[in-house]
């Protein structure tokens, strides 16, 4: 299964990942012209981190993000982990080193407007 495969299957069927319909009823996500998606593939080109960025609430224009690790096998790319922790936007690059990755994601301070986090915070996540 190609990569962009697997993240749109896996963002279409996390229960952790909610979106709103127009009536305010909880629906499942879709990857849709409204999404981005980003990823970061390690040198080896064997695991992949997928950001996806989207507009959870039909009815408004804020946006949230989500991230996953996706690992390749005989069959293709499969889901690994959701990074949960996750929920902002990545800034730049990520650096992939034995079994772990290291990025950067944008986090509002203190008197940022909802739209435009000025802040960065790094994570360093270990690969299962």
């Amino acid at each position: 299964m190609e990569l962009s495969e697997a993240v749109r299957i896996w963002f279409g069927t996390d229960r952790s990942i909610v979106c709103v319909d127009p009536d305010g009823n909880g629906r499942r996500c879709a990857v849709d012209d409204d999404t981005h998606i980003e990823f970061r593939r390690s040198p080896d080109a064997s695991t992949a981190l997928a950001f996806v960025t989207y507009l959870p609430d039909l009815t408004g224009n804020a946006t949230a993000t989500t991230a996953a690790i996706f690992r390749l096998g005989e069959t293709g790319w499969r889901h690994v982990r959701t990074l949960t922790e996750v929920r902002n936007p990545l800034m730049g690059k990520a650096t992939f080193g034995n079994r772990t990755a290291t990025f950067a994601v944008a986090v509002p301070r203190r008197g940022d407007s909802h739209c435009c986090p000025t802040g960065r915070k790094t994570y360093r996540i270990t690969f299962p």
